[in-house]
């Protein structure tokens, strides 16, 4: 299902259960990064942990789909769900996630991140129209997305800002948001 702005915000925050998969997609690679870990972290504590934690390179999808569902499937030597991440995606796993959400096995959380994936791919297609998946787009932050991430990043650390900082920030951040957050 594609996401709207709304439904980004509340997926990120309090993801719905009945997605079993992900695609954060877009041009702002810093943005998809910290919205794959934001939604990864709402099932997994540790990102690096090795138990719970599956990274699939995208290639190998290719000629082994069936893995996508087998990593889906596994259940955790130490007990919890499972998050598997698929990381710099494009065309190559297309088949492998459909064969996955036409039959969505096991409880563990599919995160796929495409950088520089089009909304016209077959991926971003698959996810659109799935209802047990979700696409989310990452575009460069306009002025108003740039003032709720200066104001996040200061509540983070109890601060206050002036406007005229906030002015000055807003001018002179970019769009790539990791760098904005730096």
């Amino acid at each position: 299902m594609k996401l709207n702005k709304n439904d980004i915000a509340a997926q990120i925050k309090n993801r719905n259960p009945s997605y079993r998969a992900f695609l954060i997609y877009g041009r702002d690679e810093g943005m998809v990064r910290e919205r794959a870990e934001k939604i990864a972290r709402q099932v997994v504590a540790d990102l690096r942990d090795p138990f719970l934690v599956a990274h699939i390179e995208p290639d190998r999808l290719k000629s082994e789909p069936y893995l996508l569902a087998d990593e889906a499937a596994a259940i955790s030597m130490m007990g919890g769900q499972r998050v598997i991440r698929i990381d710099g995606a494009g065309e190559n796993v297309t088949l492998a996630a459909k064969s996955f959400l036409e039959d969505a096995v096991g409880d563990g959380l599919v995160i796929i991140t495409a950088g520089g994936i089009k909304t016209t791919s077959a991926l971003v297609k698959l996810f659109d129209k799935a209802k047990n998946a979700a696409s989310i787009g990452c575009y460069e932050d306009d002025q108003y997305s740039i003032q709720n991430l200066i104001h996040e990043v200061m509540a983070e650390y109890d601060l206050a800002i002036d406007p005229a900082a906030v002015a000055f920030l807003q001018a002179n951040l970019g769009g790539d948001r990791m760098v904005s957050r730096g």
